[in-house]
């Protein structure tokens, strides 16, 4: 039954009644989208026996395929439903770690220290959550091999210098974390990635796989093949990006301050760390502007507009400084740091997408109708376009 009714939430079931017998289960056919692709699952034989259980109870569903509203068929939901049940079994949060570069490197080489203690903390929270590793520092790494004085401007040079570092980063993150008998695995994103519906449901997919085998995802952008065009610009975005994919219970952006401050602290004595503020508050989006950049490429502006895509989400963010004290107290729940408040609303992943995954093609008025009936969470029709100011290519429209 919990497998079932976790099921549902997954697949946003518009009525979950499942009698006794199976009779009846009523599924948004549109949410099934998520699922285009098998999930190549291996279960013990404690999961195989209880799914095996739930797919003789679904069977009694008929007909199956005329309930599911369509082409997707029978087996898109066993994945669903199996998909559930593990996530079930193994009762896991998922928490995604973005650590930037001026909490990593210091005069272009890894505080070896600081990856050794989240390797030791993540081995000690293992039992009871996931954990996905957002990472910077590739480019510094690669800019001191290399000999540069000061972080790369030009395109060409930042691609050379994060291809020369990102081999030492992710190196010193296998070896520290072996010696802990903690498995990794290296995922280079572009948002390239995310852009394509397809690509994002196998990123989705492959990352969601990797949590599912007790494997630490640790992330970085690969700035090696991406153009401007093509780039987060920050793994500050990145990271909140990821924890959409991953549904993660929190994201944990590691700075080298203590939270977030009402005023500039480097320009402001008096500035103070605020301790809870809503991510759709009107003084957090103020604080984007008396916000400036580091020694990486994000600041804490983009720490804040990471916030606010993971707070629509429904993902609260927390802003700490490191030390292994506050990485406990903040996966705990207890107070440290900055905590940025979500939305109570669960939206579906394909809207997150388009939201966040999608580049704009085109830019649309709507009349006040269609403004209303989008806040109500309905659809957009033709009749409430009143002007559109460029034209999507068949690619776009393909997708839409």
């Amino acid at each position: 039954k919990r497998a079932l009714d976790h099921a549902a939430e997954i697949l946003d079931v518009e009525s979950r009644r499942l009698s006794s017998s199976a009779q009846s289960l009523k599924i948004d056919s549109k949410t099934l989208e998520d699922f285009e692709h098998d999930f190549p699952y291996n279960e013990t034989p404690d999961q195989e026996s209880a799914f095996n259980s739930i797919r003789k109870d679904l069977s009694l569903i008929k007909p199956m395929n005329r309930v599911l509203c369509g082409d997707v068929g029978f087996g898109k939901t066993e994945v669903a439903m199996k998909s559930a049940f593990i996530a079930v079994n193994s009762n896991k949060q998922t928490v995604v770690i973005k650590i930037g570069t001026t909490s990593l490197i210091k005069d272009g080489k890894l505080m070896e220290p600081i990856v050794v203690s989240l390797a030791q903390k993540i081995k000690n929270l293992q039992d009871s959550h996931n954990f996905v590793i957002v990472t910077s520092g590739a480019v510094s790494l690669g800019a001191h091999e290399l000999g540069y004085k000061s972080r790369p401007s030009s395109m060409k040079k930042l691609q050379v210098a994060s291809s020369v570092g990102q081999i030492k980063l992710i190196n010193e993150y296998q070896r520290i974390f072996t010696e802990y008998n903690l498995k990794i695995a290296q995922v280079l994103i572009t948002k390239n990635l995310i852009d394509d519906r397809e690509q994002f449901i196998n990123t989705t997919q492959a990352l969601n796989e990797l949590l599912t085998q007790n494997i630490i995802p640790v992330i970085n952008e690969n700035d090696i093949v991406a153009t401007e065009e093509l780039k987060f610009g920050d793994n500050d975005r990145l990271s909140a990006i990821v924890s959409i994919i991953v549904n993660a219970s929190k994201l944990l952006i590691i700075t080298n301050k203590k939270g977030l401050y009402d005023f500039n602290p480097d320009k402001n004595s008096n500035a103070k760390v605020i301790d809870f503020i809503q991510y759709d508050s009107s003084q957090l989006t103020d604080l984007i502007s008396i916000s400036g950049h580091g020694e990486g490429q994000g600041g804490f502006s983009t720490k804040i507009m990471a916030a606010q895509m993971a707070g629509f989400s429904g993902i609260p963010t927390q802003i700490i400084s490191w030390s292994e004290d506050n990485v406990s107290k903040a996966i705990s729940g207890e107070q440290v740091g900055t905590l940025i408040l979500e939305s109570e609303n669960k939206i579906r992943l394909k809207k997150l997408w388009i939201a966040y995954g999608m580049r704009p093609s085109a830019k649309v008025t709507i009349d006040e109708g269609a403004y209303l009936a989008l806040k109500n969470d309905a659809s957009l029709l033709l009749s409430g376009v009143c002007l559109l100011y460029t034209s999507p290519s068949p690619r776009d429209k393909r997708q839409s």
